[in-house]
């Protein structure tokens, strides 16, 4: 099974969030075992970088994503999936477009995400964190 994390979801796991922590530890146990192929796109690490540049220095943050990516795979956000979601009026939001085409596009089996409402034009399942470990665990 082939699941793109959405940004919240890697940064959760980074800043040790207290109420998300748990769940999403959980998840990159999974990926880690190979009980599922966790993805994370590329422009993922690039925002992540420039969200918690102030908090960390260059050397924590490559320590941090070096961690992440050794865990998860890397997908690409193309230009033509910057293109469908410019051109797509119905989308609230632009990044969140961009990680729903590329999943999409590249037939992933989820997104997840905390923030469903941003993929609410999805052809692909979104799910909560929770939801997803749910589902893995029946």
């Amino acid at each position: 099974m082939k699941v793109l994390f959405d940004t919240n979801v890697i940064i959760d796991h980074i800043e040790k969030r207290a109420e998300y922590f748990n769940t999403s530890m959980q998840l990159f146990e999974i990926c880690e075992k190979g009980f599922i192929d966790g993805y994370i796109t590329a422009q993922s690490v690039s925002d992540i970088t420039y969200i918690l540049r102030k908090k960390y220095t260059v050397p924590q943050l490559q320590d941090i994503l070096y961690g992440i990516c050794l865990t998860l795979e890397i997908t690409a956000i193309t230009k033509w999936h910057v293109m469908s979601a410019l051109s797509d009026k119905s989308l609230r939001d632009l990044e969140d477009g961009f990680i729903m085409k590329c999943a999409e596009d590249n037939m992933f089996d989820y997104i997840i995400s905390r923030d469903k409402d941003g993929f609410s034009t999805s052809r692909i399942p979104v799910v909560t964190p929770l939801e997803f470990l749910s589902m893995v665990r029946t």
